[in-house]
């Protein structure tokens, strides 16, 4: 294991949530290390800002989607991102995953500075098009108890 996967599981021993986004650079591999080490088996839920991910959020969603005990993910934004383009792009690959998002709950930082900007987080599908991002089956019913 490199020094950095150690020493993180080292700082997060025991701990229920792993902590990530401070982390810059930070490559899949050691997320997927990481949550790999026994000492880890506690966590069940991560933060990772997308923005600091050296890889694809379509490898940082087939990782996730491997750890079947993660429960709460989050992801909040760098305050210096350019895009919202792959917490966006995150959002499609783990909506595409049919097991991932019914046991676990999401939240995106960028959704809610999307709308303080007033612009789109999503990209909008054009008339005609047909083509639906995420299959309506991914969203928890409406169904709450008072």
């Amino acid at each position: 294991m490199r020094s950095s996967n150690w020493l993180i599981t080292m700082a997060f021993v025991n701990g229920e949530h792993l902590s990530l986004e401070q982390l810059n650079d930070l490559p899949v591999e050691a997320v997927s290390a990481v949550l790999g080490v026994y000492n880890m088996a506690k966590v069940t839920s991560i933060s990772i800002c997308i923005d600091n991910v050296q890889d694809t959020p379509a490898q940082l969603a087939h990782v996730l989607s491997q750890v079947e005990r993660l429960r709460k993910l989050y992801f909040p934004y760098s305050s210096t991102r350019r895009s919202d383009a792959p917490s966006a792009q995150l959002f499609v690959e783990l909506a595409a995953n049919s097991q991932i998002l019914p046991r676990t709950s999401v939240m995106f930082a960028g959704i809610y500075s999307s709308a303080q900007l007033q612009r789109f987080w999503l990209p909008t599908a054009l008339e005609g098009n047909g083509v639906q991002v995420a299959p309506p089956k991914i969203f928890p019913s409406s169904t709450y108890s008072y």
